[in-house]
């Protein structure tokens, strides 16, 4: 990958994924595997979202993974649907861990995704305030010329690891 001098002046706009995916977009849902890993780094996992809010927006998806013991889950793919369950922690539980690739014991615990009800309310009211769209603002330029000066940094090689040069740094 050649690099060139690259300034981000405005915030980023993509259609589907912020690269080329080699692998050809899913047109049918029985052909969604979203714990493939293939999906995420070959292929285009926002047309898979895509069509999943399209013609399914709930979703049993029959393959499952470490996190969810082997057996497969629902899909939410909807905003509002996502909001009915994310605030009925009575019928809806995130105590057996929020991630869908690693086994309960695998994954951080106590951690506000796999928090429910009165605990999780009050530890995300700590942090609300810092991620209101005031508060982002304030650090809109601030991240855009650490971001600038990352790629700065690494432009003249020609090359760069994205991973250690940039997102670990950012």
């Amino acid at each position: 990958m050649t690099l060139h001098r690259l300034h981000i002046s405005q915030d980023p706009f993509f259609t589907s994924s912020p690269y080329e995916p080699e692998l050809p977009a899913v047109q049918r849902l029985e052909d969604i595997d979203l714990v493939d890993p293939e999906l995420y780094h070959r292929g285009d996992p926002h047309a898979a979202w895509r069509l999943l809010r399209e013609k399914s927006p709930v979703f049993w998806h029959e393959k499952g993974t470490a996190g969810t013991a082997g057996k497969g889950f629902w899909v939410l793919t909807r905003y509002d649907d996502s909001g009915i369950v994310y605030r009925d922690s009575n019928l809806f539980s995130s105590e057996s861990g929020p991630f869908v690739d690693l086994g309960l014991y695998d994954a951080p615990h106590r951690i506000l995704p796999s928090l429910d009800g009165k605990e999780h309310q009050q530890r995300r009211n700590l942090v609300n305030r810092f991620f209101t769209p005031t508060a982002l603002e304030r650090y809109t330029e601030s991240i855009r010329g650490t971001v600038n000066r990352l790629f700065d940094a690494v432009a003249d090689r020609g090359e760069c690891d994205f991973c250690k040069d940039i997102a670990e740094k950012l």
